[in-house]
């Protein structure tokens, strides 16, 4: 017993000791703690961060480049849907493409008076282009030139009179004897190409038993007959489906080497594909940029439906 309260007593002391240094501690814990506002933190700085010489972002070369590839792309394709989506002839290459039909020549653009005085310079641009045109047709057929053509086209003024015009005169000048005939029976043109007054011509013929001599006007140019349009009937459709009228064109092919008609437009009239029936071969003309896809299919139909041999445009 008298052991362990030796042993006891030592271990109060240290006991006592022990709590005196604790309670110490932590005074002077409280004592710093309420002077400095420390509080603990699990947080300590490992290095310091240097500013970067260059920004992190936006990146302007690669957003640069991103930019330039989208913008292209999407230019591709923006072109290629208002290609698409665009039925307009615009070039030589879409009368194939989009019509289907061959295609015989291509005529600069010039205004009929340019047009008329050019055709007299045997070296102008739109002389050469007739020219190509007139040795195409020499080879449209298995035949050769075929005897009796109709130059029409969709809608007006799209220059089918001017062309008419130009392959008559064309072939007139290699020496055959060629005629040239107004068809056109609402609008006719060709009498002002040699100055006549219009009053008789084809409706003329059309409308009575006359001779054809009576109406045509001989020699408007060497080797070059003119068959005016004649006075505008009441009823051109009438006139150009009647036997007197496929009479006649057996009559013209018979007495010439070549017969070239200036026909309406195929569309919102029936007088050109009635006459394409009766002719040998058509050819179409479509003014660039303005003839639609959907137009000039629609005019061919026409021209398909009764059977016309259409040479190309």
């Amino acid at each position: 017993e008298q052991d362990r309260s030796v042993r006891y007593n030592t271990l109060a002391r240290e006991a006592d000791t022990n709590r005196s240094i604790y309670d110490g501690l932590l005074q002077r814990y409280r004592e710093l703690n309420a002077s400095s506002g420390i509080s603990t933190s699990n947080l300590a700085v490992i290095d310091r961060a240097d500013p970067p010489l260059l920004p992190s972002s936006p990146k302007l070369k690669i957003n640069l480049a991103i930019a330039l590839l989208v913008g292209l792309a999407l230019a591709a394709l923006a072109a290629f849907i208002r290609d698409q989506l665009d039925d307009t002839v615009r070039v030589a290459e879409d009368i194939e493409s989009k019509l289907g039909v061959p295609l015989l020549g291509v005529i600069p653009d010039a205004k009929e008076a340019e047009a008329f005085d050019a055709l007299s310079d045997p070296l102008s641009p739109v002389a050469e282009a007739y020219g190509s045109l007139r040795g195409v047709l020499l080879y449209s057929t298995r035949a050769g030139l075929p005897r009796v053509m109709q130059v029409t086209s969709a809608q007006p003024t799209e220059g089918k009179s001017t062309s008419a015009y130009a392959i008559a005169t064309g072939f007139a000048r290699q020496g055959r004897k060629v005629l040239l005939v107004d068809a056109d029976l609402r609008r006719p043109s060709a009498h002002r190409f040699a100055g006549n007054d219009n009053r008789r011509g084809l409706s003329s013929l059309l409308v009575s038993g006359d001779p054809v001599a009576s109406a045509i006007l001989r020699e408007a140019q060497p080797n070059l007959d003119l068959l005016p349009s004649g006075p505008i009937p009441p009823s051109p459709t009438e006139l150009l489906t009647s036997p007197r009228m496929n009479a006649l064109l057996e009559e013209f092919a018979a007495s010439y080497d070549a017969v070239v008609i200036d026909s309406p437009p195929v569309l919102g009239l029936a007088d050109a594909p009635a006459l394409a029936a009766l002719v040998d071969g058509v050819i179409f003309v479509v003014e660039a940029e303005r003839g639609r896809h959907g137009t000039l299919k629609a005019a061919l139909r026409r021209l398909k439906a009764v059977d016309a041999f259409i040479l190309g445009a």
